[in-house]
Order: C-alpha cells, then structure tokens, then sequence
C-alpha cells in the first residue's frame, strides 16, 4: 500500500514538472516575441549606430537562447522525464522493488536540475549578472556535451568589468565563432584564451576544423559582420585560416575603448 501511495505521487511529480515545463516556455517564447516588437519599435528611433548594433545583438543573444532552450528541452529534459515515466509505469507491477523507486526519484531530481539550468538561460536578466568569461564558460560547456567535442577556456591576468554594450557585442562576436567552428567547421578541438593586460583584453579561438576557403575569407557576410562589430568597440579584429588546418581568431580590445 505504501509503495502504491509512493508511486502515485512520484507520477503525480513527474506529470507536474513536464506540463510546468511546457507552460514556461510557450510564456517564455510570448514573452520574447514581446520584447522583439519592443526592440524593433526602439531601434526606430535611435539614430546612434552603435545604439542600434547592441540592440540588434541583444535580440539575436535572445533569440538563440529560445533556440538553446528547444533543443535542451527536447534532446535532455524530455529524454529524462519520459524515462521516469516509464520507471513509473514499470512500477505498477513492481511495487515490491524499492530500487525502482530510487531510480525514478534520481531521475526526477536530474530533470529538476536541469530545468534550473535553462531557467537560466531563458531568463534575459541572466545575461547581465554574468561576466564575459562567466558567459563563454557556459557557451564551452554546451559545446562539451556534443558526443566528441574537446573545448577548453582559458583565463590569464585579472578579470575586470566591461562596460555592458562591449560585453554583448563581444559575447555575440565570440558566440557566432565558436557555433562557425563547430557547425561549418567540424571542429572538435576548440581552444578560447582570454587575456587581461593592463592595455587591452586579448581574445583568441583557435580550433582544428577544416578551414574557411579564400573566398569566404574576403566575402563572407558573417565574418564581415563580426569584424564590423569588433570595429564599433574600437577593437581590432584578426582572423586567419588556412584549409584543413583549422581557425585563429583573435580580438584585441584596447582599454580605451
């Protein structure tokens, strides 16, 4: 009798985290459509560049973070939740296995702690709590849970606070680099370094993909727009490919700026 009560209210938990789950984001994805006619309505009316350049930026962050949520979602959480229910459902024939039960609980605890985890990401005020290497350890670490991929971020000097318009527009540049070497790429080792001088911030991202051709080098939309936005920082923008030799990407941003 006990373990039938057990097991009913382990279900009832399970079924009450996964329609929580999917209540926040359809909210979540309102909330963001919101926000997006609310950055298009201000970014017709400033006439500053650089103004419009981290609007923009900010909407993309946010943008693929709904996107980082699905696929979270879809390839953890609910791989997670679907077994403890089947655990669940094992169980009305097996009320006389107490490790059943202790499984279904693990899972269920795991499913919570990854929810909290994209609570995270999904809320927009996150973004401002975090530093720039706070930011790229979380980028590093979703990198590392693709099967075979090998990222590592590397910290030198002392970390200071960058003016928040720098840290969206480098973060955004950073981001678009590391998903180029994994999704175009191929890469599976990716190296960021960061290094904090007493004249600047010096960032690279070397990585053994496959390369970019000349072509894309000089005319590519993308690497176009990264190195226009290192420009609006007054940082300087470097990057250098050769084929099947992989990518060193770096980013100098002088403390001036």
């Amino acid at each position: 009798m006990q373990n039938n009560s057990q097991a009913l209210l382990l279900f009832f938990i399970g079924t009450g985290i996964t329609m929580s789950l999917v209540g926040f984001i359809v909210y979540s994805i309102l909330l963001y459509r919101r926000a997006k006619v609310t950055h298009l309505k201000e970014m017709e009316h400033l006439q500053n560049e650089h103004e419009k350049a981290v609007l923009a930026t900010t909407l993309e962050i946010r943008e693929e973070s709904i996107q980082a949520v699905a696929r979270e979602v879809h390839d953890n959480i609910g791989q997670v939740l679907s077994l403890a229910s089947l655990h669940l459902s094992n169980l009305k024939t097996k009320y006389d296995n107490p490790e059943s039960l202790t499984v279904v609980s693990e899972l269920l605890n795991k499913g919570i702690v990854d929810l909290r985890q994209i609570l995270n990401i999904l809320d927009g005020s996150s973004f401002e709590k975090y530093s720039l290497s706070e930011l790229l350890s979380s980028q590093i670490t979703m990198i590392n849970r693709i099967e075979g991929q090998n990222a590592e971020l590397r910290i030198h000097g002392t970390e200071w606070i960058l003016a928040e318009s720098a840290k969206t527009i480098l973060f955004r540049v950073l981001q678009e680099s590391l998903t180029n070497a994994v999704k175009y790429a191929n890469a599976n080792n990716i190296t960021v370094k960061m290094e904090y001088e007493t004249e600047g911030l010096r960032i690279s991202i070397v990585d053994n993909g496959i390369g970019i051709s000349e072509q894309t080098l000089k005319v590519g939309r993308g690497l176009k727009n990264m190195e226009y936005r290192a420009k609006l920082l007054g940082a300087n923008f470097n990057i250098e490919s050769k084929t099947n030799l992989g990518t060193s990407i770096t980013i100098n941003y002088p403390l001036s700026s």
